[in-house]
């Protein structure tokens, strides 16, 4: 084989390699958006239960004595439950329990719970959960 032959195949393997990789990452992606059913929820007295089918477990969450279910919502990897005394997230993908207490006055509007996030308004704030990392984020109205 020529040393010219040899850089055009060397050449060519780079780019199929290039197309590989590129196209493998872009089918990943892909894969990520649409989000499987990873989480379901059980309420049993004062005790949460979610259903982790990601990580073949069920992890566990005790409401305090006081505490009461105002709302629930499940999406595909993440749980919002929203008490009288706080708004609990559960992440499918961190497999963990995030709770945001509420500030004195503060009532509940609105819960949207979607694939890996959630977004609930209060009276006093915007918040949204982000079930990728198990973090709350607010921001005052």
């Amino acid at each position: 084989m020529t040393r010219e032959k040899a850089s055009l195949r060397s050449a060519a393997l780079l780019v199929l390699f290039s197309l590989t990789c590129v196209s493998g990452t872009a089918i990943d992606a892909a894969a990520d958006l649409d989000t499987p059913k990873l989480v379901y929820l059980l309420i049993e007295d004062d005790l949460l239960i979610a259903s982790n089918i990601r990580f073949s477990r069920f992890d566990e969450f005790r409401l305090t004595a006081k505490e009461s279910v105002q709302r629930k919502a499940v999406g595909d990897a993440v749980a919002v439950i929203a008490t009288n005394e706080r708004i609990i997230g559960y992440s499918a993908l961190m497999a963990a329990w995030r709770s945001i207490r509420y500030a004195p006055g503060e009532t509940l509007e609105t819960v949207e719970v979607e694939d890996f996030s959630a977004s609930i308004i209060t009276n006093r704030r915007f918040l949204n959960f982000n079930g990728r990392n198990g973090l709350w984020a607010e921001r005052l109205r």
